[in-house]
């Protein structure tokens, strides 16, 4: 019986370090599995960490890269309001200059239709002065009148006797005669003005023309409104073409020191000019 109970107790023994020794071989194993396993995860969790790394190095490019964007879309954006302020100044520029090409365009225009209307004035005046010479072709040969074409003005001068008499303000028949050539040439004047200017010599009025006009300038304005009198209500010209003008002997062609002088001085001027 104790032969047995031993037998058994060697049996229990040996089952249970049988069973100790699977357990600590299963251990072993299990260590070795739990090895290979960890060493497997540190593998994948460096090989994910460098893939996070790689990741995040892919993403702080990016940022950076957007942030370079950003910052160039800011510079665009200023160099693109530059250039539309730029462009709104040309334009405005582009504007004013063919406000200025078409005001010029204008008086270029005008200028033109004042030039031609100028030569058809010029052309007409030029008629007319050839006319007058026609007329007036023995007092221009005996120096009594004397005919000047000039810049825009044709000039009828008078000289001395031809007028009037020494010491009055009427119309001798000479000069009469003589206006009514001028008026004839002139009657279909409608586009220049007619301007009477009379003018003395410095000699001292007589006592009986000191009478009814105190000094030459009197004495000159009375000869140059005698003479537009006469060309309204003889000469059948327009008055309101005609002026009246003295200006006694300060407007001397000639000296006044000699006879010949004074009396190139003594004078009327019929100055034709375009009206304005």
């Amino acid at each position: 019986m104790k032969i047995f109970q031993m037998a058994q107790k060697s049996t229990f023994t040996l089952i249970i370090t049988a069973c100790l020794t699977m357990f600590l071989c299963s251990c072993v194993v299990l260590e070795t599995k739990f090895i290979d396993v960890t060493t497997k995860l540190e593998r994948s969790n460096a090989r994910l960490a460098a893939r996070v790394k790689k990741e995040i190095d892919k993403a702080d490019a990016l940022e950076k890269e957007l942030q370079d964007c950003n910052s160039r879309e800011t510079d665009l954006t200023s160099i693109n309001k530059g250039l539309e302020e730029d462009m709104s100044i040309i334009d405005a520029d582009r504007k004013a200059i063919e406000r200025k090409l078409i005001m010029s365009q204008q008086e270029v225009e005008k200028v033109q239709a004042l030039a031609k209307l100028q030569k058809g004035v010029i052309d007409k005046m030029e008629g007319t002065r050839v006319d007058l010479e026609f007329a007036m072709q023995a007092q221009l040969d005996a120096n009594e009148v004397k005919i000047e074409k000039m810049e825009n003005m044709l000039k009828v001068t008078f000289i001395d006797k031809i007028m009037f008499n020494t010491g009055s303000v009427r119309l001798n028949s000479r000069g009469k005669d003589a206006l009514l050539k001028v008026a004839n040439s002139l009657k279909d004047n409608t586009a220049n003005k007619i301007d009477v200017r009379g003018h003395t010599d410095n000699m001292a009025i007589g006592l009986d023309l000191k009478k009814k006009y105190n000094s030459n300038w009197e004495l000159s304005v009375a000869r140059a409104a005698s003479v537009v009198r006469f060309l309204i209500k003889k000469g059948g010209l327009d008055p309101t073409l005609l002026t009246a003008s003295g200006y006694s002997y300060y407007r001397p062609v000639a000296d006044n020191s000699t006879r010949e002088g004074r009396r190139q001085n003594r004078r009327i001027e019929m100055v034709l000019v375009p009206r304005s």
